[in-house]
């Protein structure tokens, strides 16, 4: 629900009313300073969650390493107390195969996973921010245009006859020399 009314504001934020370009000029700064602001606090939230994530990969990497040294050292301590001699790759395989070495491990494969998956949503947010930000960067541009249609009377009435092309054309006025006036 909140973020229906999230998307209804940005929608509605982004819309230009023709008839009040005054307005939207005065309006246009605070409008992108906001999105622009929010745009940067995704940006550090996505800083944040891409330090957590280095950190959580890190901490299971060691944790794995762990682990496996701890189960390890189990299953040595077993053969050398049934007094079996063992090589380097049947003890290996005894570690990867142990229930509780697979059990810890897959417990921080599920948080490395949330990591990541909070990570890929947080660019997300962020992209979004983005583009939200571009977006009112794009209305500033739209809105400079409508003001020179506006000038050039491209929103009046259809020309009537005593109007002809050439003088709705407002580039070509411009360019045109102003006539004196004759004295009387």
């Amino acid at each position: 629900m909140k973020e229906e009314g999230v998307q209804e504001k940005w929608e509605s934020d982004l819309k230009i009313d023709k008839f009040a370009l005054e307005e939207e000029c005065e309006k246009q700064a605070a409008l992108f300073t906001k999105y622009a602001l929010e745009y940067v606090d995704q940006l550090y939230n996505l800083d944040k969650a891409k330090l957590d994530l280095d950190g959580i990969r890190s901490a299971c990497k060691m944790g794995k390493e762990v682990i496996y040294s701890e189960v390890e050292m189990e299953i040595r301590r077993e053969y050398n107390a049934k007094g079996v001699k063992v090589t380097e790759a049947q003890i290996k395989s005894s570690v990867l195969l142990d229930k509780v070495y697979q059990e810890k491990v897959d417990e921080l494969d599920r948080e490395l996973r949330e990591a990541e998956e909070g990570y890929i949503e947080q660019k997300a947010i962020t992209e979004e921010a983005q583009a939200k930000k571009e977006g009112m960067k794009q209305k500033k541009d739209m809105v400079g245009h409508m003001i020179f249609l506006w000038g050039a009377d491209y929103f009046a009435d259809p020309p009537t006859e005593s109007k002809t092309a050439e003088q709705m054309n407002y580039k070509t006025n411009l360019k045109k020399p102003m006539k004196r006036r004759e004295k009387k």
